[in-house]
Order: structure tokens, then C-alpha cells, then sequence
């Protein structure tokens, strides 16, 4: 699957990106769903992909609930938390959150137990959480900047994790997140 995000023109957005928060399926979802994402076109793999993916804001697992959040794809993420735990929603897919808060150098991945097949996209309301996101961020920093307070980047070593990208063209491709 690492190939067709490559042929998917999703790896280079995924490096250049920042504030990414990503539902990376584990091993077991992979291996599960392989044979219904074999048999989608390039165009729904492309959907389904961007349909893991909130692009323009870090959602940390205790954020899950206090707004609306978006796929890339434009489609609404649901939330919600149980005695067995806490889940996502896209579409008419759940898939349970079972590592969370995973850092990355441009945002956080949340594994989940299963893929989260949904082939159906929004473009305009990407674009729109995507705007919104930037600016929410640009206020963010903006503020944080006239409190005085510095803000600082923290750097991941190769060992940890590098980039959006490797962790979820790796778990695609079948790799174990860490």
C-alpha cells in the first residue's frame, strides 16, 4: 500500500504537511481490509487515505470531543467513549482507538483497530476545515507569541518517528508503528 500512496500523490503532502492528526489502522486492520482496498480504484484508495486524516490541527485523544472535526476527504469524524474505549467514526465505519498520542514531527497518529473504509469525499468542506484549521493555528501562535512565551520544536530522532508519512505509508505497507 506504502506504492500506491506513492502513486496516489499523497506521500508528498503528507511530508510537507503540519498540524496533522492521522487514524493509522494497525497490522490486523490491514491484513483484514486488504482485499476489499485491492479491489477499489486509485481515486477511492486516495479517498479512503484522506478519510484517516484531520489535516491543519493536532488532535490529542482528550480534544476528541470538545469540537467538529474533519478528513481531509471532508467528512465529519465522530467520537465517542465507552467502557471498552474510545472510537472514531467516519461514515458508516468505527474503529476502535488503541494507541493514542503517538507525537510525529508534523502532528500525532492515534492507532485504531480497523481501517475505516469510507470511498466518500467532500472536497469543499475539506477546503473549508483546512482554511479554518490555518487560521485557528495562525491566531494560535499569535497569541502564544504576545503572551511572551516561546515556543519551541521538538525534534524526533530517526529511532522514534521522522514524518506523517513514513507512519502511515508504513502501516499500510504492514509495518508496526514502533
Amino acid at each position: 500500500m506504502a506504492e500506491v500512496i506513492k502513486q496516489a500523490d499523497l506521500l508528498e503532502p503528507l511530508l510537507q504537511s503540519r498540524g496533522l492528526t492521522i487514524f493509522a489502522p494497525n497490522d490486523p486492520a490491514i491484513l483484514a481490509a486488504s482485499a476489499l482496498i485491492g479491489a477499489l480504484n486509485l481515486t477511492q484508495v486516495q479517498t479512503v487515505l484522506s478519510n484517516h486524516i484531520i489535516n491543519g490541527t493536532v488532535v490529542y485523544s482528550n480534544m476528541t470531543e470538545e469540537a467538529d472535526y474533519m478528513s481531509a476527504g471532508g467528512i465529519p469524524f465522530g467520537f465517542s467513549t465507552n467502557a471498552t474505549g474510545t472510537f472514531v467514526k467516519s461514515g458508516n465505519n468505527t474503529a476502535r482507538i488503541i494507541a493514542a498520542d503517538i507525537p510525529i514531527a508534523n502532528g500525532v497518529v492515534h492507532t485504531i483497530d480497523r481501517v475505516l473504509v469510507n470511498p466518500v469525499s467532500n472536497t469543499e468542506a475539506a477546503q473549508s476545515a483546512a482554511s479554518s484549521n490555518a487560521a485557528k493555528a495562525t491566531e494560535t501562535a499569535m497569541a502564544t507569541a504576545a503572551k511572551g512565551s516561546a515556543l519551541q520544536s521538538i525534534t524526533f530522532s530517526a529511532g522514534v518517528v521522522g514524518s506523517a508519512a513514513a507512519i502511515f505509508a508504513g502501516i499500510f505497507a504492514g509495518a508496526a508503528v514502533l
